[in-house]
């Protein structure tokens, strides 16, 4: 702990970027290195001494613009962006499931209401047949897509993964704001956030759809 508080937010955030802190002989002075050692990116943290504010909030620019830094923030993004993925996958696996079997009952009544005039519609109980074989495939594809996904997230409800969904996206781009744009990956993961942040949207208007049809 260091005992100027603008000094130890520093110091916080160089161990957070991979960083390490060695404290000198006298215990005046803490010496902090980026993964690298590089010279250049180094710090030193005085215990006393005037200009100490500046002097940390200018630090922190150095550990921000360094290059040669872990991209724990990165990383931790892309956990977060995984995570958020596996949810918005499990939601759009159960949406799609709701969807595909919807279709099949309404097929299925559709052939019933056929089959009392077979003779004369034939065609089309062969055409509704063909769509119920593909409809019927398509849904256990969903079905054991949904299965695979809700094993990833440990169970819950559409609402509930897109909402963990959400919350994964919004701290992802909090870290993805501290990655320094000349990061190699960053414009990367940059893209993939914003892929995923529409995902999650679309994903989120089809369960408000879904509900108010449900509600009427």
């Amino acid at each position: 702990m260091h005992t100027h508080k603008e000094w130890q937010i520093t110091l916080d955030m160089a161990r957070e970027r991979g960083w390490t802190a060695t404290v000198g002989s006298n215990h005046s002075v803490t010496y902090v290195e980026c993964p690298a050692k590089n010279p250049q990116c180094r710090v030193k943290a005085f215990s006393t001494g005037r200009g100490a504010e500046n002097a940390a909030r200018n630090s922190r620019n150095k550990i921000r613009n360094c290059i040669h830094a872990e991209t724990g923030l990165l990383e931790t993004a892309t956990l977060r962006m995984d995570s958020a993925e596996t949810f918005l996958t499990a939601t759009s696996a159960e949406l799609t499931l709701r969807s595909v079997g919807r279709r099949a009952e309404e097929l299925l009544e559709m052939l019933d209401q056929v089959d009392s005039a077979l003779d004369e519609a034939a065609s089309a109980v062969e055409r509704l047949g063909e769509e119920f074989t593909e409809t019927a495939e398509r849904e256990q594809q969903a079905r054991d897509a949904r299965d695979r996904a809700i094993e990833a997230v440990g169970g819950g409800t559409p609402q509930e993964w897109i909402v963990q969904a959400g919350s994964d996206l919004r701290r992802a781009e909090q870290d993805i704001k501290g990655v320094p744009k000349k990061q190699p990956s960053s414009g990367a993961a940059r893209k993939r956030l914003d892929s995923l942040k529409n995902q999650c949207a679309e994903l989120r208007k089809q369960i408000s759809t879904e509900t108010s049809n449900t509600d009427r």
